[in-house]
């Protein structure tokens, strides 16, 4: 074989090396998750996901965890349901998968062992989006002082109007009369060693001395009375306009809670 046959073999040898393995991108497929319910779930729960396109559905992962496509019930190419695997590590994320294309939820799934449900009566179990606006505080809103004698202030602010009320606790430096920018996590306190300054007071349940929910915690009207809402995490970000809170309630409820205007602490 001459020079030139030897190079023609080596180039036709290349060509075809590369058309093996430059195959064809897989096609994009469009699904979408818009809901997840509920999101505070136990293993052995059945959760319903709402979206579009799930007939091309060929897998579901709870973080790592995954599900078969067979045990998936199709209710239609916008709804599924699935039961919560018994390994699964919480707080976990939520997928489904087209093949080797994944597409994640926008959320978490947390999980309740459901014994704590008595504390937390009347709120939807069925979770969904509040969004309250305000520009003044109620009466009630004060700092009460170092009342358990932990060095540091229980801050109550209180809102109420056609919008429903809120309450929210916090745990501040003693003496402070004004809402300096900061960033307060919504944490349970369980025991006087956790009343520490720098926190959000996560709504320990249902107050059956006052017939109300304990603070941290929303309401929204309903015919004479109203639903409530006890807030277990999230955040208040308070700026040097106001603050906002955003918080995920018992039931996995999203609170999105905006207060513009004055900083100061009514006393």
């Amino acid at each position: 074989m001459n020079k030139l046959s030897k190079i023609s073999v080596l180039f036709a040898a290349v060509i075809a090396i590369m058309l093996v393995s430059c195959k064809p991108d897989e096609p994009e497929i469009s699904i979408t998750i818009t809901s997840v319910a509920p999101a505070k779930v136990v293993a052995g729960d059945v959760i319903t996901v709402t979206g579009t396109n799930f007939d091309k559905i060929t897998e579901a992962t709870f973080g790592t965890v995954k599900v078969a496509k067979t045990a998936i019930t199709f209710v239609s190419s916008e709804e599924i349901k699935l039961a919560v695997p018994a390994n699964v590590t919480f707080p976990s994320k939520f997928s489904l998968f087209v093949n080797s294309q994944e597409v994640v939820w926008n959320g978490e799934l947390t999980t309740t062992d459901h014994s704590q449900d008595s504390k937390y009566p009347y709120e939807p179990t069925t979770p969904s989006t509040l969004n309250f606006t305000y520009t003044s505080m109620a009466t009630g809103s004060k700092n009460y002082g170092d009342v358990y004698g932990r060095g540091a202030d229980i801050v109550q602010l209180v809102f109420n109007s056609s919008q429903g009320m809120a309450a929210f606790n916090l745990v501040m430096p003693t003496g402070t009369f004004y809402l300096y920018p900061a960033t307060y996590p919504i944490v349970p306190i369980v025991v006087y060693g956790d009343i520490v300054a720098g926190k959000m007071w996560a709504s320990p349940g249902f107050n059956a001395s006052a017939n109300f929910p304990d603070p941290s915690y929303v309401t929204k009207p309903s015919g004479n009375g109203v639903i409530p809402y006890y807030l277990v995490s999230g955040n208040m970000t308070i700026t040097s306009t106001g603050f906002t809170v955003n918080a995920t309630s018992y039931y996995g409820s999203t609170i999105n809670f905006t207060y513009t205007g004055s900083l100061m602490i009514p006393q």
